[in-house]
């Protein structure tokens, strides 16, 4: 569907003449151009203006209830929004830093609007930035949720294991075409609360599986010693290409991802693949993270979680990983208290938000 954004006419004289195209899926040149505007808006802003999920179904081609959003000026492409369906509309947008200040933010946010109207839009933004929470106050938007971003350094983390392991309990790597069906159980159990992410089905985690950076012997299961299919708690961490610097930003986490990266807040189970998942930052080193967490009821309060997490800390430094992050929810405080006291720190956070009254679209301008 193409036609012209909403109320052209009250752009700024620069914008005059947009046009809006969504997609189920886009070209591999609209990709390219997509994945420029992103690599210019990280640089210019210091944050990735995309989370993993939304990266991850940008090159993915055509996947149920996510439409692309181009946006172009003169026939040239220069702003992209990607909008989950499920669970209700959320969605991320960039645009190109050359064309910032012509009123296109507030236009494609406008665009979706009523495009999935009457339901309320839900926005992902990215590293706190003072002008995106210009924007969304300036179109309607509260916030509704933040996920935090903590790092550690792991150049003071010690050589072997830093844990030793509980009586009881071995922890071994996942094994692909064994583990799959447990996994998915125990993700649904700790993410009851979340229904995005305790909803991932087989698929789900085929995806991730399939991309670069996967390996099995980072994804750490803590299984009982007297029977290796009974699974206690599971720590899947993740490695960030050199010069990725971090990596979830999701899921809800991203939209889908990125919307609850983190599970109920009694416990410290906490999935950052989102909001995260991730927030490539410009870095020269390779960095590791807390990818996925998550801890059986029935394993609660016993120390698993921090043995789990110190346990994938010592993968990524023997990787040679110098820095570590994650992506928790602001109001997950025991996962925060656990974080915190492994050294993790807070550097920054992304807002979730969403429109003050429903149904009713921003202003193109």
């Amino acid at each position: 569907m193409s036609r012209p954004l909403p109320a052209p006419g009250a752009l700024d004289d620069p914008a005059r003449g947009l046009t809006v195209d969504d997609s189920p899926a886009l070209t591999d040149t609209e990709v390219a151009a997509v994945l420029a505007i992103v690599g210019r808006a990280a640089a210019a802003d210091g944050v990735d203006p995309l989370c993993e999920h939304v990266r991850l179904h940008l090159r993915g081609g055509a996947t149920a209830g996510i439409t692309h959003t181009l946006v172009r000026r003169a026939g040239v492409i220069v702003g992209y929004a990607q909008c989950d369906a499920a669970d209700g509309p959320a969605a991320e947008c960039v645009v190109d830093p050359v064309a910032r200040g012509a009123g296109i933010g507030r236009a494609v946010i406008a665009h979706l609007q009523q495009r999935n109207a009457p339901l309320p839009l839900r926005l992902w933004a990215h590293g706190d930035l003072p002008a995106a929470a210009r924007l969304a106050d300036a179109c309607g938007f509260r916030p509704l949720r933040v996920l935090l971003v903590m790092r550690r350094s792991l150049i003071d983390l010690p050589a072997g294991r830093t844990t030793d392991p509980l009586p009881d309990v071995h922890i071994r790597a996942f094994q692909p075409g064994r583990d799959e069906e447990r996994v998915l159980a125990l993700n649904a159990q700790a993410f009851a609360d979340l229904p995005d992410q305790g909803g991932w089905g087989p698929a789900d985690l085929r995806l991730r599986m399939a991309q670069d950076w996967f390996d099995p012997e980072g994804f750490l299961l803590a299984v009982a010693a007297d029977d290796p299919d009974h699974l206690l708690g599971f720590h899947w961490t993740k490695v960030h290409a050199q010069g990725d610097g971090h990596g979830h930003r999701h899921h809800d986490r991203s939209p889908r991802d990125r919307d609850h990266p983190s599970a109920d807040h009694d416990h410290p189970n906490a999935n950052h693949d989102h909001p995260s998942a991730n927030h490539d930052h410009p870095s020269a080193d390779p960095v590791g993270e807390v990818y996925v967490l998550a801890i059986d009821a029935a394993a609660r309060g016993s120390g698993l979680g921090t043995t789990l997490v110190m346990r994938g800390l010592q993968y990524l430094r023997n990787r040679g990983m110098t820095a570590a992050l994650l992506y928790v929810d602001q109001a997950n405080t025991a996962a925060i208290r656990l974080y915190r006291r492994v050294g993790f720190i807070e550097t920054e956070r992304d807002t979730l938000y969403t429109a003050s009254h429903p149904g009713t679209p921003a202003a193109p301008a």
